[in-house]
Order: structure tokens, then sequence, then C-alpha cells
């Protein structure tokens, strides 16, 4: 089971599967939040190792937002 909670500074982290070869999910937990999941948690402190990491798993960390309507 994974927790980060309130980390001393901002804390990237990606879900993989078993065979460490699928992200299933992803986030960012900011000092003053906590993110607990049955799954376990791979970390990073640093955004440009942890962006580069999904980008060459085909997923965009920071996709466009939604034009308004």
């Amino acid at each position: 089971m994974g927790h980060i909670h309130y980390p001393s500074q901002t804390t990237y982290w990606i879900i993989f599967n078993d065979n460490q070869t699928v992200v299933k999910g992803y986030g960012v937990t900011e000092p003053n939040q906590f993110t607990d999941s049955v799954f376990t948690f791979t970390t990073y402190l640093d955004e440009t190792e942890w962006k580069t990491i999904l980008e060459q798993h085909g997923i965009d960390p920071d996709p466009d937002p939604e034009p308004p309507e």
C-alpha cells in the first residue's frame, strides 16, 4: 500500500503495473496534502525526471487545458 503524507517537498509519483512496464496512474502531492493508494508509488522529487518517464510511456503530464465553452 502506498502512502505519501505531507511530504517536506513536492513529490511526483507514478503507479506502475507489476512489471513496471505500464503506467496505471500518476500525480503530484504537495507538502500540504496526502495521498494514499492500495498500490505502491514510485516517487520522484525532480519534476523533469518524472515528466521524462511519463513521456517515455506516451503520457503528456501537461496536456493543453480544455478551451472554455
